[in-house]
């Protein structure tokens, strides 16, 4: 295993007309092995019926590492974090659920959510369905709601972030439907000072084929899971997401070494999201 030597500074660095960046990559730190959308399924089937880890406990993982790195950013961007507000957009399938059940942890911390969900409560995975009940539930609970369902796409002027988490690496061919016109709404809409962070791929992105769809969103940060994925390691992938980190979702090495890759076990040894550029 290659020897990694980390900063003894954490420098913080400010991306013009961005947001603070958070935890500096190691000098010399390796970028880890890339998954494709095929061997990603396999493991998520081997956690599942092999190893009895429901996706249920992935997907509150990846929806806590979501949160937190929501929250370090405005933290770091905002001395009133408290009173931002946060644009979360879930599609129907377990990256929506891995975006809800950080809109839940972003709640626990007293900051106001604004969700757009792109189809009705019965169309969603039940896993995601469970996390849009649990917010739903969760807004009849407080007497002023900080969470809201929007019926149509707001403005973006008073978000300090927006959270994509509208498609994950399933993706084959263009976004379509109610999505599409969402990702095309998004790139035309002014941001001003909001930045945006995608959930595991940018929306539009082909973990297939390591390219973007012609219509696709270009994040600010995108937070993949688990290991990241085909082609995010390219040039072409820096060009359309300023920044990647890496979350921790509780997959052992081994899952990975059944597939043949090289997965140091110590990969997230002190921290459970890393910089990766």
């Amino acid at each position: 295993m290659p020897t990694v030597t980390f900063c003894t500074a954490m420098p913080v660095i400010r991306a013009p007309g961005s947001f603070w960046l958070l935890w500096p990559r190691p000098v010399n730190d390796p970028f880890p092995p890339t998954v494709t959308a095929r061997e990603m399924a396999e493991v998520d089937r081997i956690m599942t019926e092999d190893l009895a880890i429901s996706l249920d406990q992935m997907m509150e993982l990846a929806g806590r590492n979501l949160a937190d790195l929501a929250g370090r950013f405005l933290t770091k961007r905002n001395s009133r974090p408290a009173h931002s507000r946060i644009l979360l957009l879930a599609g129907s399938g377990h990256n929506g659920g891995g975006g809800l059940t950080a809109a839940r942890h972003l709640l626990n911390r007293g900051l106001r959510v604004d969700l757009l969900v792109s189809t009705s409560p019965d169309r969603l995975k039940p896993a995601t369905r469970r996390r849009y009940h649990t917010l739903a539930a969760l807004r009849r609970l407080q007497k002023n709601p900080r969470v809201a369902f929007l019926p149509s796409f707001p403005s973006l002027d008073p978000y300090a972030i927006i959270i994509d988490a509208l498609i994950g690496y399933h993706l084959s061919g263009e976004p379509h439907g109610i999505i599409r016109t969402w990702i095309e709404t998004l790139k035309r809409q002014p941001r001003g000072r909001s930045f945006l962070l995608s959930l595991d791929v940018p929306s539009g992105f082909q973990s297939r084929s390591g390219t973007f769809s012609a219509v696709h969103l270009s994040p600010d940060v995108t937070l993949t899971l688990g290991l990241p994925k085909t082609g995010m390691d390219s040039s072409s992938f820096r060009h359309h997401s300023r920044h990647l980190y890496l979350a921790d979702i509780g997959i052992p090495a081994e899952v990975y070494g059944r597939l043949g890759l090289g997965v140091d076990p110590a990969l997230f040894q002190g921290k459970s999201v890393r910089r990766l550029f």
